[in-house]
């Protein structure tokens, strides 16, 4: 249980919602919020109220949970009570300034329902006319429960009237306090005017008011006292004031009341009834004029109710403050506001009151229950606490009995209530039936004997206990037997406690005379005595025993055996008809066998008969009323069995059987599935002949019955023919195979298999199942033969199977190709079969194209290594001996290289997208690590056109062995020259100018007789194109009239293989010094013939031609220049090859 809701209400309304506070002292604890979902709220009623707020609001909708459930109003969080998953009630809090607040029902922070809308109203002020000098009586409703409100008397143009104000503080319920009034100054103009309410938080009110001029010695009314009354009116009020006499009347809510006392100052009036609860106008009609308004208030009426209640007690409800002689209605609520009970009617007396005595039930739960009174037109209510009743207890009867209990006893006393109540005798609990809150009843249980408590429990409490009494008394627990026959003279045995000598025995009400063997035991004699049950009892000092029953039995009668014969086998259940049959006491003998009986009635029994051999058999039947004097036989008989039928399976035709067993009768009935069959001839007690109808494939069931039994059920199968769809492979060698009959129905036993007309040995098939099965076709000559499938069903139709001569292969055309695979290669020889023939290369089978017997066609796959592989060629899973297939070793070719850039290679051949290493030979013929260079082939096994590969500059110049490797060991050999030309000059100085000593060029290791051109950069100046000797030797003369300055000799060369060779070295041109003695010109060397310039070669020592190289070095003369010439003759010029690519290749 959780705390109840902190609920903040007014005392008077604390009535009202007495309801909801209960409720909230019983929520059950809260779920997890993790589990709660966003509610729906979809009411609010009702949906407006005063600012006081204390109304009781019932919001409907979805998903409300107890204890998880809040609501806010107007953003405050205001206590409520979930009563189901769609609705909840709640308290409205007080609010602050009239208008709509946002209602706002949440489960969990950002788990809301769309807010509702509670108007709150305005206020509302009454404001009486008056005259001038008397104040005007004020009434209103609605406003903040105690808070303070100020009154104003404003004009038309709204301007205070100064003295007319009045400061207030509302009642509890937000009403302006009884005898409120509004002063209005002497002297205040004649006129309308108007009465202004307001309160701190904004709240007005209004009304309109005349203020008349005082008429000379008409009465003014300062106040009514007491200001209120109740609604039948009161004996008694004093109206006080001014010049009150003489007067006409006093008029109270337009009704004359009579006037007591009359006096110029006070006036006694009896207040009439009145016709609702709130304030009416009071004035006095004077002989001089009509008196300002004043207010009395009809008080609402109350209602108070006696408690705590006790379930199954009452309440007394007093009232008062209603109208005279009114009827009323007084309901009962429970804590959830549930009616109960029928509303009780009561009529107030002549003071408007009453007092009602409303029953709680017996059932009442403990609580917080409410009277709700109502005349009709308005209510009150009456709250009080139901609490669990301590019992009281005065009396039992009887207050003694038998020590066997049993006994019913009544318990009188005070607060018993059903389903809360319970008993308990010397500390045990017994069941308790109440019969009203001042009665129960509880049947003793057995005890020993002695005095023992007997107390009455509540949740309240206990009762003090009563004293119950066991007193020791007879037990009959048995007779033996319980039944004889009706002559008497039975000796029956009772079984039971507590029997002493003198004991008395009554059997149907007739004493007979009991020996008492024991205090446990005694017998008598059975009395004649007519057909049927009768009570034995037992009777001691300590009392009577419980009655025991004893029946007497009419001797029995056999009237028939229905069968009245069965099977030697025994297990016929056997029908007795007759009279005098006894469950308790039949036996049945066959043939002096006592077999189980279940009588199912006085006039029938059945038993089951047990084994025995044929023949007629004597049954017996007897029972405590004797033996039944004529018995009947029975005769027994063998059952049928069978033993085989033959045939046992068959198609779905009618078919003809045999069936052999044995116990055929000729009234014999065969059945199939339950049907029996028509054409049936009984040969002999063991053989039955029957044709058996047709039927759809199934298996069923046969039974031979006779008017002994049925026999055990048989199975005869109807099968359906066999089907064969396919045969797998259709081809066999003559020297046979296995092929794979595809169909449907094949069968485990008794299946058949025909190849051209001849039963198979079963062996030579096997039935996977029932579509599959698997036949060893034997040998036979050349051509297609009918192969069908035998069952008890039928015979398939034929599927053909077509045996050829064993393969030959004599040769393969062409009988050798490359790695790369895609070879078409033509296989001749004999036995080809479209279908049957394969082709296997290394092992794997190949696509083939049968052309003829004597032909088939295959592409090579991609070989694995270079050599002969086995083609071998199957038809009909007969291998020919194999022919060899040759792959042939790839290719490998390099172009030149100067062993300082990569070189070109080429390949084919090879394996498709394999990697390909190549490498350059060493002089022992290992390959050199740094020059292995992977080249992946291409889709046709070649080399990609722009392959290249690495090479060692350290090499030395000339010719090298080159490899190629595959991963599989396939492997191609070639060779690749590394070209490094070299050249010498005949002076390391080269001057230009008159008398210079021109400087010849010798080079070598150049391709013989590939033209060299030769050329001075660095604006080109052609020297010629000079053609290698046999050795690869030429030597050409510089021009003695080269510019002065650095220039670069380059010569070049395109070999015959494409390769470009290019020499380039530097020269430093000097201008021959002035000084310099004439030179004698040497003797010139014998320079090959092959190093003769070309006719386009300029000749040696002639004058630059026009449009020479400018000079572009500084002068370089003496020491220095001679230096700058000998280190360039040191260092090495750069060879470069590289491929030329011209449009022609």
């Amino acid at each position: 249980m959780t705390a109840p809701l902190p609920l903040r209400i007014p005392k008077p309304l604390a009535a009202a919602t007495a309801v909801l506070l209960a409720l909230a002292a019983t929520l059950v604890a809260p779920l997890a919020p993790a589990q709660a979902a966003a509610p729906t709220a979809s009411t609010i009623t009702p949906s407006s109220g005063a600012l006081v707020g204390g109304e009781t609001a019932t919001i409907t909708g979805v998903g409300f949970l107890p204890g998880i459930t809040s609501v806010t109003f107007g953003g405050t969080t205001t206590p409520s009570v979930v009563l189901s998953a769609t609705q909840l009630i709640l308290p409205v809090p007080a609010g602050a300034v009239a208008g709509p607040v946002d209602v706002v029902v949440s489960n969990a922070p950002g788990e809301s329902a769309a807010p509702l809308t509670y108007t709150y109203a305005a206020p509302t002020l009454v404001a009486a006319d008056t005259v001038a000098g008397a104040p005007s009586a004020l009434t209103g409703t609605g406003w903040r429960g105690n808070s303070a409100v100020t009154v104003q008397l404003v004009d038309v143009a709204n301007i205070p009237v100064p003295g007319a104000s009045v400061a207030l503080t509302t009642t509890g319920l937000g009403a302006l306090p009884t005898g409120a009034a509004l002063p209005v100054p002497a002297g205040t103009p004649i006129g309308n005017y108007t009465a202004v309410a307001t309160d701190p938080a904004g709240n007005a009110a209004s009304d309109a008011l005349f203020v008349g001029f005082p008429v000379p010695g008409a009465p003014v009314i300062t106040a009514v006292t007491p200001g209120t009354s109740p609604l039948a009116g009161s004996p008694m009020a004093t109206i006080t004031g001014t010049n009150l006499t003489p007067l006409l009347f006093v008029s109270v809510n337009g009704l004359p009341a009579t006037t007591v006392v009359q006096t110029p100052t006070a006036v006694s009036i009896v207040v009439p009834a009145g016709t609702a609860p709130g304030p009416v106008p009071v004035q006095i009609f004077g002989l001089f004029g009509l008196s300002n308004t004043v207010f009395l208030t009809y008080a609402a009426p109350t209602a108070s109710a006696s408690g705590p209640a006790t379930p199954g007690g009452s309440t007394l409800v007093s009232t008062s403050g209603w109208n005279a002689l009114v009827p009323l209605t007084a309901q009962l609520r429970t804590p959830s506001a549930q009616h109960v009970e029928a509303p009780i009617s009561v009529v107030t007396n002549s003071a408007g009151a009453t007092d009602i005595v409303v029953p709680v039930p017996a059932s009442a739960a403990p609580g917080t229950w409410s009277v709700l009174l109502s005349n009709g037109s308005f209510t009150a209510t009456a709250s009080f606490e139901v609490a669990a009743a301590v019992p009281t207890s005065t009396a039992l009867s009887p207050s003694s009995g038998p020590v066997a209990g049993g006994q019913t006893l009544t318990v009188t006393g005070t607060g018993f209530a059903p389903g809360i109540t319970s008993v308990t005798i010397d500390g045990f609990v017994v069941a308790a039936t109440v019969l009203s809150s001042t009665a129960l009843i509880v049947t003793t249980p057995a005890h020993t004997a002695g005095p023992v408590p007997v107390v009455v429990q509540n949740p309240g409490g206990a009762s003090t206990p009563l004293t119950y009494t066991y007193a020791p008394a007879p037990t009959a627990s048995s007779l033996t037997p319980d039944a004889g026959p009706i002559v008497g003279g039975a000796t029956v045995q009772v079984t039971g406690t507590g029997f002493t000598p003198g004991a008395s025995v009554m059997v149907g009400g007739v004493p007979v005379v009991a020996v008492v063997g024991s205090s446990t035991s005694l017998s008598f004699t059975a009395p004649p005595m007519a057909p049927g049950p009768v009570s034995v009892v037992v009777t001691t000092p300590g009392g009577t025993s419980a009655p025991l029953v004893y029946r007497v039995l009419p001797s029995p009668l056999m009237a028939a055996l229905s069968p009245s014969v069965g099977s030697t086998a025994g297990g016929d259940v056997v029908t007795v008809t007759g009279s005098g049959f006894d469950a308790g006491t039949t036996q049945v003998t066959v043939d002096g066998t006592t077999v189980p009986a279940t009588v199912l009635s006085p006039t029938s029994l059945t038993f089951v008969t047990p084994a025995h051999a044929a023949g007629s058999v004597p049954v017996v039947l007897s029972t405590a009323g004797g033996q039944a004097p004529l018995g009947l036989g029975f005769g027994y008989f063998d059952a049928p069995t069978i033993s085989s039928l033959s045939p046992d399976a068959g198609t779905t035709g009618s078919a003809d059987v045999t069936i052999s067993g044995s116990g055929f009768t000729p009234d014999a009935v065969v059945t199939i599935d339950g049907l029996p069959i028509a054409d049936v001839t009984v040969e002999s007690t063991e053989t039955i002949a029957a044709t058996l109808p047709a039927h759809a494939a199934a298996d069923v069931s046969i039974v031979v019955t006779t008017p002994i039994g049925s026999s055990e059920p048989v199975t005869y199968r109807y099968l359906a023919a066999p089907t064969v769809a396919s045969v797998e492979p259709g081809v066999v060698s003559t020297t046979g195979g296995v092929v794979a009959l595809v169909g449907t129905d094949f069968q485990q036993v008794g299946t058949i298999v025909t190849v051209d007309g001849s039963t198979l040995p079963a062996e030579l098939s096997l039935v996977l199942g029932p579509g599959l099965m698997l036949v060893a076709m034997p040998p036979h000559a050349e051509g297609a033969v009918p192969v069908t499938v035998t069952t008890p069903g039928g015979t398939s139709a034929p599927v053909t199977v077509t045996y050829v001569a064993l393969p030959t292969l004599a040769s393969l055309a062409p009988a050798s190709g490359p790695l790369t695979g895609g070879t078409t290669v033509v296989a001749t020889g004999t036995g080809f079969v479209d279908g049957a023939t394969e082709v296997h290369v290394d092992g794997a089978i190949v696509p083939a194209t049968i052309v003829s017997a004597t032909e088939a066609t295959f592409v090579t796959p991609v070989g694995t290594s270079v050599g002969d592989v086995d083609v071998v060629v199957t038809t009909a899973g007969q291998p020919t001996a194999p022919v060899a297939f040759s792959y042939d070793a790839p290719t490998l070719t390099a172009s030149a290289s100067d062993g300082a850039a990569p070189y070109a290679v080429a390949g084919s051949g090879w394996r498709p997208n394999d990697v390909v290493t190549v490498s350059v030979l060493d002089a022992d013929g290992f390959a050199i690590a740094s020059t292995a260079t992977p080249v992946t082939t291409t889709a046709d096994g070649a080399f990609p056109s722009d392959a290249t590969a690495a090479i060692s500059s350290v090499l030395a110049t000339g010719v090298h062995g080159l490899v190629a490797v595959d991963a599989n060991g396939n492997a191609a050999t070639s060779s690749v020259e590394l070209v490094r030309p070299t050249l010498t000059m005949s002076s390391p100085v080269v001057r230009s100018g008159a008398g210079a000593t021109p400087v010849t060029i010798t080079t070598e290791g150049w391709e013989p007789f590939v033209g060299v051109s030769v050329e001075v950069h660095s604006d080109p100046i052609p020297l010629g194109t000079f053609e290698p000797d046999a050795t690869g030797a030429f030597a050409l003369t510089l021009p003695t009239d080269l510019p002065v300055g650095s220039h670069s000799v380059v010569l070049t060369q395109v070999r015959s293989d494409g390769v470009v060779v290019t020499r380039s070295f530097p020269i430093e041109v000097e201008a021959v010094p002035v000084d310099a003695p004439t030179p004698t010109t040497p003797a010139p060397s014998a320079a090959p013939p092959s190093a003769a310039p070309t006719a386009n070669a300029p000749a040696s020592g002639s004058a630059p031609a026009a449009g020479a190289l400018p000079r572009t070095g500084a002068d370089a003369s003496g020491l220095g220049g001679l230096a700058i010439v000998a280190a360039m003759l040191v260092a090495a010029g750069a060879l470069m090859v590289r491929r030329r690519v011209t449009s022609h290749r």
